[in-house]
């Protein structure tokens, strides 16, 4: 596919609860993935505290379910892969794109790298010095106490700031498109996946180290921090790497209708969140 003539679509889709953000980027898949669509780059924000984990993680062996109901914490299972997420103070994104882009299709580590690349520098043009890891790192946990939560590890391309980790993503793909979904830490609330484990000797020790591995925006800059000016920065970057002019727009009432029937069908369902993995 020649990137010169892939069109994007960039949408600001404000706050929702997890189940209709994670049900929003399945509809936007179907609609790209069918044609319907062209590519998409999404902002969003969690209107509430909520958990989301990989598609193939089960989530009864990670998370105590009942506490998180009785506390009015959300949970279901994204569409990508990836561990257990916290999501509080933070800035989601996701990109559904074809595999056969020049600039953000590839390999995995290709469209990993190449959307890191994008937000780093959306990062970078607030000043922040965001860097791209190398190697994957990690805490030394042993092996037979995963999984981790998503925030305690930096694989490959991902983005660090002052060593540590300020944005998670995950990635699925499906034939010829890709779904690449992410968090870029604003605030403090992340490491609250501690507070929710199962095992609590092992939440503990994950506490710990996450309050070393991880960072988030405002602290770093001791508050100086908009939401509004990253939001225009990712645009802008994303704009520059996609190498053409990208629509401002809104979902379309398909996509909406298909995000509701995906909430009932699926994201909001016991089935989905419980038994799938």
């Amino acid at each position: 596919m020649n990137a010169e003539t892939v069109k994007w679509r960039f949408l600001d889709t404000g706050k929702g609860n997890a189940i209709f953000n994670m049900a929003m980027d399945e509809a936007i898949l179907s609609s790209v993935r069918s044609g319907v669509s062209p590519p998409v780059f999404r902002i969003y924000e969690w209107k509430s505290d909520a958990i989301t984990f990989g598609y193939s993680q089960n989530i009864l062996n990670i998370v105590d379910v009942e506490k998180c109901a009785s506390n009015g914490i959300e949970i279901t299972r994204r569409l990508t892969g990836g561990r257990a997420v916290y999501h509080k103070n933070e800035l989601a994104y996701s990109v559904t794109g074809f595999i056969d882009d020049e600039r953000f299709g590839g390999t995995i580590a290709g469209t990993y790298r190449s959307i890191s690349a994008v937000l780093a520098a959306g990062l970078n043009d607030r000043g922040i010095g965001a860097e791209i890891t190398g190697e994957k790192t990690g805490a030394a946990v042993p092996r037979s106490r995963q999984p981790e939560p998503c925030f305690l590890t930096a694989s490959k391309f991902e983005i660090t700031l002052d060593g540590k980790k300020i944005v998670g993503s995950a990635q699925r793909r499906f034939k010829n498109v890709f779904l690449q979904q992410g968090s870029i830490i604003t605030g403090p609330g992340s490491e609250k996946i501690a507070d929710y484990m199962i095992d609590r000797d092992l939440a503990d020790e994950y506490g710990k180290l996450l309050a070393e591995r991880m960072i988030d925006l405002r602290s770093h800059s001791r508050g100086q921090f908009s939401e509004t000016a990253l939001k225009d920065s990712l645009f802008d970057s994303f704009e520059r790497a996609a190498g053409v002019t990208c629509e401002h727009g809104k979902p379309t009432c398909e996509e909406l209708e298909h995000t509701k029937r995906l909430i009932e069908e699926r994201y909001g369902s016991e089935g989905w969140v419980k038994n799938h993995g």
